[in-house]
């Protein structure tokens, strides 16, 4: 899994100047490195994208915390008018 993590950091099966929706790459602060720093990747590549951390959260944030991870979403639904 790693590795297929890694590759899609260096070929992603997309183009990003091609994305023109919201974006947001949510992480989990207590997620594994390898986890928050394919968030951040996304984050980075995709132009206008948003970078929201869910504090106390892992890797399965929305079964841990899924007020935050809700809330996240209500608010990016708010702002494209959905």
């Amino acid at each position: 899994m790693l590795g297929e993590l890694a590759d899609l950091c260096g070929n992603p099966p997309w183009q990003s100047e091609e994305i023109h929706v919201p974006l947001v790459a949510m992480r989990g602060a207590r997620g594994a490195e390898h986890h928050r720093r394919c968030a951040t990747h996304l984050a980075d590549v995709i132009s206008g994208a948003a970078m929201v951390e869910v504090e106390g959260a892992g890797h399965f944030g929305p079964n841990t915390h899924p007020d935050d991870v809700a809330a996240v979403i209500r608010d990016v639904a708010s702002r494209v008018g959905a």
